[in-house]
């Protein structure tokens, strides 16, 4: 029943010509932020997204992905390595938060995981 009502509107808006002038009309979708996410999640990722509502796992995710790129392009030594140093922490914490394996020196690993909070783990 709900599907058929949102079908009704749907088609009454197309009717009146509502999604006539949409900006993106005819072009594609810029999927590129949901790289490394499922097909299957990213429609329920782009909701929440527009909504401003998205998992920490996500917004860490997408922040490590602007990190590299504006990696690529700087030149300048300190700014290179604050960046870095800010892409190293995002990566440490959303592997904290997805249970994935840290690449890092295990000193280096443990001093991060102090400063943020995480439970360090045992050798």
């Amino acid at each position: 029943m709900h599907a058929s009502l949102a079908d009704a509107k749907i088609r009454a808006a197309i009717e009146r010509g509502e999604f006539n002038d949409l900006p993106l009309k005819g072009k594609p979708l810029d999927l590129s932020q949901y790289d490394g996410v499922s097909p299957e999640m990213r429609p329920a990722l782009r909701v929440l997204k527009n909504s401003g509502v998205l998992p920490e796992e996500a917004q860490i995710h997408a922040e490590t992905l602007q990190l590299r790129d504006l990696l690529k392009a700087v030149t300048d030594d300190d700014e290179r390595r604050d960046l870095q140093h800010r892409l190293n922490k995002a990566m440490i914490r959303y592997e904290m938060l997805t249970g994935g394996k840290l690449t890092h020196t295990p000193q280096y690993e443990a001093a991060l995981r102090r400063k943020l909070g995480g439970k360090q783990e045992e050798d």
